[in-house]
């Protein structure tokens, strides 16, 4: 058996380094990202290529700008037609005061004269027609009975004669509260329409109350 004794063990050899033009290995991709493109590379989006990708349209608010204007737009309605509405009730009621102002004024006529004044108003109603019954019912005493009466009106035919009063006024009552002789005034035009003539008047009526009445017991020319 024959002893050998070890030769000196050569060190480990060295990896052979590339030749000139050999391709140099690649290396791996930084982690979380994928292999860059190289500079210029055709149909990459590397630097001078395509640049970045397009970015989605911005919200610029227009949205919110459209929903104010249309609540402003609403809310000017709203105000003008609460305008218009609450005008048109003013001029409702104004007018329903005016009527009722009115109403007031006829009521309160109708009771301060207590029929004498509309007693003298029908009296000249009848005499313009030749009412004979109408003027002896509201001056009994002018005429003995309907017959003289119409021999003695002054006109032969009603529509001959026209009166225009011009005013009639209460000018004494004996008792405000409870009326029983009134004294009405009247100025009057009297026109002559066959003859062509006007004469004008002012008399005093002295009236009385009899029952639910009035009636006129005597007339003087002022």
């Amino acid at each position: 058996m024959s002893s050998q004794v070890p030769g000196p063990v050569p060190p480990p050899s060295e990896p052979t380094p590339p030749g000139y033009g050999a391709p140099a290995p690649t290396p791996p991709p930084a982690y979380g990202y994928p292999p860059q493109p190289g500079y210029g590379a055709p149909g990459q989006g590397g630097y001078g290529g395509g640049g970045f990708p397009p970015q989605p349209p911005q919200n610029n608010g227009g949205g919110g700008g459209k929903t104010g204007l249309i609540i402003a737009i609403i809310v000017a309605v709203v105000l003008l037609v609460a305008g218009a509405a609450t005008a048109l009730i003013l001029v409702l009621a104004g007018g329903d005061d005016s009527d009722n102002d009115d109403r007031t004024d006829d009521d309160t006529t109708t009771e301060t004269d207590e029929g004498y004044v509309t007693a003298v108003e029908d009296y000249f109603a009848a005499y313009d027609d030749g009412d004979c019954d109408t003027i002896l019912d509201l001056y009994p005493d002018q005429f003995a009975d309907v017959e003289e009466c119409e021999d003695e009106y002054p006109y032969t035919d009603p529509d001959d004669v026209e009166i225009e009063i011009s005013s009639l006024e209460a000018t004494d009552v004996d008792d405000e509260a409870d009326p029983t002789e009134a004294t009405v005034e009247v100025s009057f035009t009297e026109v002559d329409l066959e003859g062509d003539t006007e004469d004008d008047y002012t008399v005093e009526f002295t009236l009385e109350k009899d029952g639910d009445d009035w009636v006129i017991v005597e007339y003087d020319s002022i």
